[in-house]
């Protein structure tokens, strides 16, 4: 009796965990389909940036954190694939939120990562949200419509075969 409640108990965590970490992304999710809210946020180095400023590349719009293991693997996967799909009309933006270190240009650079990254404020935040785990990932097709939404770390693949599909 005592093992098999344990296993139930081990079975119910391992599926809290599985479905906290995996897509959050379904036909229902009414973002999906609308046109991605304009905004112009700055990048850390003050210059404004406007998401019409992309119209009619495919973007990934990744909301992230460097305290949150998933979304640190997941930029050099964002650099790799802005080095490789940059010159069809494709970029990654980066928005970091909720974040307390104070030099992310530096941690930016420690890593290498070069694609645009910009200061979230709780403006974004509210556009895109409500934000309920990171990373959170928008992929935007040419015509500014929302295509694809990920909460959670994905594999490579599934962001890189969503991109692949509307460039």
């Amino acid at each position: 009796m005592r093992s098999a409640r344990r296993i139930l108990i081990l079975t119910a965590t391992l599926a809290l965990i599985a479905s906290a970490c995996g897509p959050i992304q379904t036909e229902e999710d009414s973002r999906i389909g609308q046109k991605a809210p304009e905004f112009t946020l700055p990048d850390f180095e003050g210059r404004p940036v406007s998401l019409s400023h992309y119209q009619g590349k495919v973007v990934v719009l990744d909301f992230w954190a460097s305290w949150c293991a998933p979304c640190v693997a997941e930029l050099p996967v964002f650099q790799d694939m802005h080095e490789r799909y940059n010159g069809k009309g494709f970029e990654v933006l980066g928005v970091n939120l909720s974040d307390q270190n104070p030099d992310i240009a530096g941690f930016l650079k420690e890593k290498n990562i070069r694609y645009t990254n910009l200061v979230g404020n709780d403006t974004i935040e509210k556009l895109y949200g409500p934000i309920t785990g990171y990373p959170t990932t928008f992929i935007i097709d040419r015509d500014g419509t929302i295509r694809e939404h990920f909460v959670g770390g994905q594999a490579p693949s599934t962001i890189e075969n969503a991109v692949k599909q509307l460039l």
